[in-house]
C-alpha cells in the first residue's frame, strides 16, 4: 500500500472504467490480477491517477493467454 501526493487525483473503480474505456469489472479484475495497482477502501476500490496512466501505457500481450485451456 503507498501513500499518493495530497494533489494527485484519485479515482472510484467506476471512474477508473470510464477513464480507461473498459467495464468496471474489467477493472477490478486487473487490480486482482496485479495489473493495477489499487489500495482498497471500504468496499471499494481508489487508484491514482498515475497507476491509471501506467496501466493505460503498459503492453498487453494479444491473443489467448499461454497457460489457457482449449476445448475441442
Amino acid at each position: 500500500r503507498r501513500k499518493a501526493p495530497a494533489n494527485e487525483p484519485s479515482y472510484l473503480t467506476t471512474e477508473a472504467a470510464v477513464l480507461l474505456g473498459i467495464r468496471r469489472a474489467s477493472v477490478v479484475q486487473a487490480i486482482t490480477r496485479g495489473r493495477l495497482t489499487a489500495t482498497k477502501r471500504g468496499r471499494d476500490w481508489l487508484i491514482y491517477g498515475r497507476d491509471i496512466d501506467d496501466y493505460r501505457t503498459r503492453p498487453r500481450p494479444i491473443g489467448r493467454p499461454p497457460n489457457a485451456q482449449r476445448s475441442d
